[in-house]
């Protein structure tokens, strides 16, 4: 990949992972395309002027589970711009031939949900909303690249008691808003994002995990400082394949968040 102007090196990085990700899913697993009709409708002189265009989406038949070792970046000069090559190595899985809940996820810098947004500016919340289409199960976790620490925070960032919060199918659930959505935990706080000290740009995560049936939480430490229960990156990686391999229904999406100053 090319860096373009808009981005920044560290923001084409996230980018090439993703994408290499996907491409070594695909070719283990194979692709499906599905096509949609758009309608353009337009008014000028002569009256109301219809065109079409047909939108293609490729999707992969399967996930990225874990990373085995570090992705490998290798930046080379190309003309009066730089190339990017991403080198990846996982453990991916197909999707089961049985049909997983469709979910969706939104981002927001709102508490209304007006505009949907990935890029947060230091010391500004972060509010989103998940939806499935089926009853079932729900954790949250915050990545932070910068130590290599996942945080739990749904169903609490401050108990370790509950394994998951349970949804109900089609619902809207507001999440990091006052109140709680969930009545088994109704102390689910807001989500500050912070750059950590002498950094501009940081990237992070956020991970949701959707179960049909409740998936047992992890082993989790009490950090002190931050009043919150977090793991180490590894062990919550060897979690995540480990609860996914024993519930082939779940459903792991992981967004990338951009925090700047």
């Amino acid at each position: 990949m090319e860096l373009p102007k808009n981005l920044s090196m560290e923001q084409l990085e996230q980018l090439c992972i993703e994408q290499a990700r996907l491409r070594a899913i695909g070719d283990a697993f194979g692709y499906s395309l599905s096509e949609t009709t758009v309608d353009n409708t337009k008014e000028g002189n002569s009256g109301l002027s219809n065109s079409f265009a047909v939108l293609t989406k490729t999707n992969v038949q399967g996930e990225w589970l874990r990373d085995k070792t570090e992705p490998q970046l290798n930046w080379v000069p190309s003309g009066k711009t730089l190339k990017l090559t991403a080198t990846v190595e996982g453990v991916i899985r197909e999707f089961p031939k049985t049909g997983k809940a469709k979910i969706a996820i939104h981002l927001s810098n709102d508490k209304e949900m007006r505009n949907e947004v990935t890029q947060f500016k230091d010391g500004q919340d972060l509010f989103a909303s998940f939806q499935s289409s089926s009853k079932g199960h729900l954790s949250v976790f915050y990545l932070d690249h910068s130590t290599q620490e996942v945080y739990r925070l749904i169903p609490s960032a401050t108990g370790n008691d509950l394994n998951s919060v349970e949804m109900q199918a089609d619902k809207i659930y507001q999440l990091f808003q006052t109140p709680s959505p969930f009545p088994e935990n109704k102390s689910i706080p807001s989500l500050e994002l912070g750059l950590p000290a002498g950094k501009d740009i940081q990237l992070d995560e956020l991970i949701f995990i959707y179960s049909p049936k409740e998936i047992k939480k992890p082993s989790l430490n009490y950090n002190s400082d931050a009043k919150m229960y977090l793991m180490k990156y590894s062990e919550f990686e060897q979690w995540k394949t480990t609860s996914a391999q024993s519930n082939p229904e779940a459903v792991i999406k992981s967004v990338a968040i951009t925090i700047i100053k």
